[in-house]
Parts: C-alpha cells; structure tokens; sequence
C-alpha cells in the first residue's frame, strides 16, 4: 500500500485507471479526513488535477503542488 508524507502529513491511498473508469482513495490519518475519487469516464479526465485538488482541500494549497 502506498504511503508517504505530503506537507507534513501522512496520506495512505492508492489511485489507477481502467478502460471507463477512474478511482482514487487517500487516507489523512492526521486530519482525520478520507478522499474518494470514483469516474466513470477514462479520456479527457484531469484525473492529477483532480487528485491535486483533493490534497489541497484536506492539507492546504500548497499541497498539490
């Protein structure tokens, strides 16, 4: 399972795609926060942006940087 540290924070998560789907979980087990990313669509997805979006809303903007 990956697991690394992120501003500071742990974040425990696995992301992948597949033919017409996208899916992604984190888990912020300092914050006590959860992320999950769930699409049913595979092409034209900012799918790190996304992600990246994800990281800033729990552990601050630059984060996903």
């Amino acid at each position: 399972m990956p697991v690394g540290i992120v501003e500071g924070q742990w974040v425990i998560g696995r992301a992948g795609v597949n033919p017409g789907s996208i899916a992604s979980w984190n888990i912020y087990p300092d914050t006590g926060w959860v992320g999950v990313i769930l699409g049913n669509h595979d092409d034209d997805v900012p799918f790190r942006e996304i992600i990246q979006r994800e990281r800033q809303a729990v552990l601050g903007p630059r984060a996903g940087k």
